[in-house]
């Protein structure tokens, strides 16, 4: 695993204002999928 993906990762939670990049799972499968992680 490389470190962009790590940090990309991390930064789905915006603390200002407070916002969740990944709020479904629908939503973490589709940022999953676009970066080649999911079958």
């Amino acid at each position: 695993m490389n470190t962009e993906l790590v940090i990309d990762f991390v930064n789905t939670l915006d603390l200002r204002p407070y916002e969740e990049g990944l709020t479904t799972p629908a939503a973490l499968a589709a940022w999953l999928a676009g970066r080649g992680l999911l079958a």
